[in-house]
């Protein structure tokens, strides 16, 4: 007879008291019939269940393995429950490896904590080096790869990849989820440093093989290496094409997906649509290996929606990411463009030139957005030199051949006026048509619409005209003199009139002259409101906190 509830009441402290006694005498029994109920529970299709009982048992190694392993079936049943689960590891766990690497992976407090750089160098430690851990323990090389990336360094994670493939390629009884994990993290590594097609390789085999989340996040990765390179009509039939991994668009899985879909918006010039999708992707909550390129395409956004002069503010709010998830070279790369294009929209070309001296010299990256730079900085021959170049004999990706393209065409027209050639227009737009990609027209100024759009059949005018231009807001940037910029840049939230008179050599009368003209070209009525607007329109470039 199966006892009654009044006996199990009874029994209750009966068999706690048992369960204390068993624990303390037998501990290792209790703890490996604990992992066997918990695999049980796992492979029965109850992983829920088991993160939970392993949460209640303090078991955070064992919590780790299952989150990272059957993370978005606990997601898909209880999304509640599974932040908890994410939060209790965060504020409980010690931080191992697996318990490091699942944090950035699923924990957006974790990806954006200032702890995280001090907590993935000492995960770090505790694994094998990267040809030990090759030999013989595989999911130990699989999280070095990952933490390598995470702590920024960048090469050592690039060598550990290059073991991890040979591994993976050599072995035939590895189970689907490592080569699954395997080559995701391959693919993110040569993703990082801007290897694209390597990248494009190593998510193909993830896309093909991995279970409806795993491969939701590998699309989306997809997705955005087709939208960097200029590939739209790809990139679209990754993202609109619908399938039966819909279900995950809304999870940690799906981030990429996400971002990728407000990119196609601004791609198709839908900017204030772009910007409200990717308001919901903020700085705090983005993919953490995602993040400069959500940056980068935030930043255009904006320009395109008319708040330029919001821009920069939105790019040093992405930058705090900086310091606890570091980006490689490929990826600043990408948010030193976009700030170029910002300062280029805000008529201060000259300074966007600046920004590419030092490690951000010539290259395929860097070269469209520094002709950019000079053709509006008044370099127009100089601009059309190195677009040509850069254009056409380099054999750039689509966008980046579109973006050289549109330069030399507008410094052409400067220079040549109605007389200038038809040629470069014509391949642009023939490259604009192939690959549905027309939003690097955006670069041209006002100045030289009319004249450009002349050089373009019907069909493309249309397409260009509807699309905003990176100059929508810039009519109302701040032009200051040269006096007025000199004051504004000695202007401190602590300095006094006499203090900036004394610095320049003149009259305290004078500098409350160009104290009250400042104010009213930048539309302010003090001195830190001052600062603040001189700030986001790139005028100065002080922390306007300080």
């Amino acid at each position: 007879m199966w006892p009654s509830s009044t006996r199990l009441t009874l029994a209750e402290p009966i068999r706690q008291q048992w369960l204390r006694e068993i624990t303390e005498r037998r501990p290792e029994d209790v703890g490996r019939a604990r992992l066997r109920l918990l695999a049980h529970l796992v492979d029965g299709g109850e992983p829920l269940l088991a993160a939970q009982l392993a949460a209640d048992a303090a078991q955070w190694t064992t919590l780790a393995g299952v989150l990272r392993s059957s993370g978005p079936e606990i997601w898909a049943r209880d999304p509640e429950g599974f932040e908890r689960l994410v939060a209790h590891l965060r504020t409980h766990a010690s931080m191992t490896p697996a318990v490091v690497d699942v944090l950035l992976t699923l924990d957006p407090v974790t990806a954006t904590s200032l702890d995280t750089p001090g907590h993935v160098v000492a995960a770090l430690g505790q694994l094998p080096d990267a040809k030990s851990a090759a030999s013989g323990n595989l999911d130990a090389l699989i999280l070095r790869v990952s933490l390598l990336r995470a702590a920024g360094r960048f090469a050592l994670s690039t060598e550990a990849a290059a073991l991890l493939s040979d591994v993976v390629r050599r072995s035939r009884d590895l189970r689907p989820e490592v080569t699954c994990e395997a080559w995701y993290q391959i693919g993110m590594t040569s993703f990082a440093m801007g290897k694209l097609r390597d990248a494009r390789a190593a998510l193909n085999h993830v896309e093909g093989a991995a279970p409806p989340a795993r491969r939701m996040r590998a699309r989306g990765v997809i997705a955005i290496i087709d939208l960097l390179e200029g590939d739209v009509r790809s990139a679209r039939q990754v993202v609109l094409t619908p399938d039966r991994d819909d279900n995950w668009r809304s999870s940690p899985w799906g981030e990429g997906i996400r971002l990728a879909d407000a990119w196609l918006q601004l791609e198709a010039g839908d900017a204030t649509g772009a910007r409200a999708l990717l308001d919901d992707i903020p700085a705090t909550a983005g993919a953490r290996e995602l993040w400069p390129f959500a940056a980068a395409v935030h930043a255009l956004s904006f320009l395109l929606s008319g708040s330029a002069s919001d821009a920069l503010g939105l790019l040093r709010t992405w930058m705090g990411r900086a310091r606890s998830t570091p980006p490689s070279h490929y990826q600043s790369t990408q948010i030193l463009t976009a700030r170029a294009k910002v300062l280029i929209a805000l008529r201060q070309a000259r300074k966007a030139l600046s920004l590419f001296e030092g490690p951000f010299a010539l290259a395929s990256t860097t070269a469209p957005a520094i002709a950019l730079s000079q053709l509006y900085a008044g370099r127009a021959h100089e601009a059309f030199v190195m677009s040509v170049k850069w254009g056409l004999h380099h054999e750039p990706a689509p966008r980046a051949a579109l973006e050289s393209l549109v330069v030399s065409v507008v410094a052409d027209v400067r220079l040549n006026g109605v007389a200038a050639h038809r040629t470069a227009a014509q391949r642009a737009e023939a490259l604009s048509a192939s690959h549905d990609l027309w939003s690097p027209w955006s670069a041209v100024a006002p100045e030289d619409r009319a004249l450009v759009l002349q050089m373009l059949s019907p069909n493309s005018r249309d397409e260009i005209t509807r699309r905003c231009s990176f100059f929508a807001s810039s009519v109302s940037v701040p032009h200051l003199t040269k006096r007025e910029q000199v004051v504004l840049v000695h202007l401190t939230p602590t300095s006094t009139i006499a203090d900036i008179a004394r610095a320049l050599v003149v009259s305290p009368n004078t500098v409350k002259t160009q104290l009250q003209s400042l104010y009213r070209k930048l539309g302010v009525s003090d001195r830190s409101s001052a600062i603040r607007a001189a700030h986001a329109w790139g005028l100065i470039e002080t922390d306007p906190e300080v």
